[in-house]
């Protein structure tokens, strides 16, 4: 399986395609060498899919989010990256939360988030 092929589980084919044509990127999250997850990246928007035998928390490792928000977020143009959750999904709420993303707006249907700052830093003392 391939990140590609977790997207398509959760994605229309022609959603995904035309993602693919445009630019998307798709980044591997591998845990022991085995597929865990994915990330798409697609302009400053970014989301993230479990491998379904590593759904309940494998990808909340701040070591494996840090692995793909650190260059994510060096390479986004405009210093951000965002993200997007349907209202009724709690759970991928607390996850993009739990991860850094801020609130941003709500347009009844979904809510948008921001990560401008890389999550998990130690501070100097």
């Amino acid at each position: 399986m391939t990140p590609q092929d977790l997207f398509r589980t959760m994605l229309p084919a022609q959603v995904l395609d035309t993602l693919v044509e445009q630019g998307a990127t798709f980044t591997p999250l591998e845990i022991d060498g085995k597929l865990a997850g994915a990330a798409l990246l697609f302009g400053t928007e970014l989301h993230f899919i479990a491998h379904p035998d590593w759904r309940g928390g494998a990808l909340g490792k701040r070591r494996i989010i840090r692995r793909v928000l650190a260059p994510s977020l060096a390479d986004s143009e405009l210093g951000v990256l965002t993200t997007r959750v349907q209202n009724s999904r709690q759970t991928e709420q607390d996850f993009v939360t739990r991860i850094g993303f801020k609130k941003s707006w709500d347009d009844g249907a979904q809510t948008f988030y921001m990560l401008s700052d890389l999550p998990f830093s130690r501070t100097p003392k």
